[in-house]
């Protein structure tokens, strides 16, 4: 799996996490968490989930990190 150098700094975590998991022209297919270490799988929770470890860290202006990643020619994923 390669990264694509789209990487996107950012404060808001409702963002990025709707922007993830809500179904759009962005998605090939419905959206699908295949893995993590989060307690919740829905929008509102996974946001106030992440919102509460930003908590911990005040001082990290930009927390959210976001990469998009493609697998090589020929391979995919399954769940």
């Amino acid at each position: 799996m390669k990264g694509m150098r789209k990487i996107k700094r950012g404060k808001s975590f409702a963002g990025v996490v709707r922007y993830v998991l809500q179904p759009g022209a962005q998605h090939k297919s419905d959206p699908v968490v295949i893995g993590g270490n989060m307690l919740s799988g829905s929008v509102l929770e996974l946001i106030s989930e992440f919102n509460d470890t930003k908590q911990l860290r005040p001082d990290v202006q930009k927390p959210v990190w976001h990469n998009s990643l493609r697998l090589p020619d020929g391979e995919s994923l399954s769940n």
